[in-house]
């Protein structure tokens, strides 16, 4: 009897695990869907705000068409690696974008691309809550994997740790704002 309650106990136990394991697969899907949704408003958002700039920024054409060249590399794959790569260095080409605008008084005056860039400051603000998620959802899912007795069944069922979403090394620096806003 003692054992039959033993063994019913150690069932138990392990279905709960499993489920927590599982639930936690889940969250980083929901987490990465999250993130991809918010990336995908940017992406899309991004043709509208080139094509403002465009009449009005002559000597940028590069900077466009590497915009351009990320947002359709971010689209167009289904590995959601690839899609944060793209994102990041899309990032990096954003804020260069931004940077350069300053030099174009005209075009901080033009409303449709004040509208966009509003949007686009908003879907950034989004897009830094949906990766806070998705490192949440990592960072627990890791925990779970990594810690008795989770790591026993994690192992059983071949768990591996993931990666959080991290910054570049560029970002973490503090920018020198004299020569970001040198003219």
């Amino acid at each position: 009897m003692a054992i039959t309650i033993g063994i019913a106990i150690v069932g138990i136990l392990i279905i709960i695990l499993y489920n927590s394991l599982i639930s936690k697969i889940n969250q980083i899907k929901n987490s990465e869907g999250a993130l991809d949704a918010s990336l995908k408003q940017r992406f899309d958002l991004l043709p509208n705000l080139v094509e403002i700039a465009k009449q009005y920024m002559d000597h940028e054409e590069k900077m466009f068409e590497k915009i351009i060249a990320l947002r359709t590399k971010g689209q167009s794959s289904h590995n959601f690696k690839e899609v944060m790569e793209a994102s990041k260095e899309l990032d990096q080409t954003l804020k260069s974008f931004m940077i350069n605008v300053e030099n174009y008084p005209t075009l901080l005056s033009n409303n449709n691309f004040l509208k966009v860039q509003d949007a686009l400051i908003d879907l950034e603000s989004n897009i830094a809550a949906a990766r806070r998620f998705y490192n949440s959802s990592i960072v627990a899912y890791n925990e779970a994997i990594q810690m008795i007795p989770g790591n026993i069944l994690a192992a059983l069922m071949r768990l591996q740790p993931m990666e959080i979403y991290s910054i570049p090394e560029t970002e973490k620096n503090t920018p020198n704002m004299n020569t970001m806003f040198k003219k």
